[in-house]
């Protein structure tokens, strides 16, 4: 698996347009993964999120985690901040050195939902429904503490952010017909112990929870400090 650290150029217009537009920005990092029939993110198990820089600086990081090898040439001109290369290293042998017991700090942002009306149709048939985001930090971190147990990891201590909501359009540019797109965004930090290496290891490639392709999911852990 690769890791990628992506400086973003703010005064960019391709930047500023990703930014705004989770769509777009998904379209912007799958470009730099081969085609492949069905689902390009599914088949190369990308992840991605947007954080600042932790110098303070008036910056932005893209993080993008894949199996495949990314090939950011194709980048719109000025993408990235001045100076700054993309940084892509390996991380599959620190994913697999996962153990059960290990504690970790984590990061997730993540976009955490329940399905609603579900019921079944006059035809008997139970509908797919929809997805609604969950509110309030009681039924957040709830959410959260659902995902984990199924994860392979419980919570020591975990901080919570509502950061509101991302927005996108899907759907080609020029046409009129676009679905207009929302996911509601909470950023979770803290400390985790693994529980269950094998349900963790998933859990880091696949992603947790939904909104995947539009910056959501992505698990990011380090070596806890004592």
């Amino acid at each position: 698996m690769y890791l990628t650290r992506l400086t973003l150029n703010l005064n960019s217009q391709s930047v500023r347009r990703d930014l705004a537009d989770c769509w777009r920005m998904h379209r912007t990092i799958m470009a730099a993964f081969p085609l492949v029939e069905g689902d390009g993110r599914l088949a190369h198990k990308v992840l991605h999120r947007v954080e600042p820089a932790k110098n303070g600086a008036r910056r932005l990081h893209l993080l993008v985690q894949s199996e495949s090898q990314p090939d950011w040439k194709g980048l719109p001109e000025h993408y990235l901040a001045e100076g700054e290369a993309p940084e892509v290293k390996p991380i599959g042998e620190q994913i697999a050195s996962v153990t059960d017991g290990m504690v970790l700090n984590f990061r997730l942002r993540a976009n955490p939902t329940r399905k609603v009306d579900t019921k079944s149709g006059p035809d008997g048939v139970r509908r797919n429904g929809r997805r609604k985001k969950v509110q309030g930090e009681e039924e957040q971190l709830n959410w959260l503490l659902r995902k984990a147990s199924v994860a392979g990891f419980s919570l020591i201590d975990v901080r919570r952010n509502d950061e509101g909501g991302e927005f996108g359009s899907a759907g080609d540019a020029s046409s009129a017909r676009r679905n207009e797109l929302f996911f509601g965004s909470v950023l979770f930090e803290g400390t985790l112990r693994v529980t269950d290496s094998k349900l963790f290891l998933s859990a880091l490639r696949d992603g947790v929870g939904s909104g995947k392709a539009f910056g959501f999911g992505l698990l990011s852990v380090a070596p806890a400090r004592p």
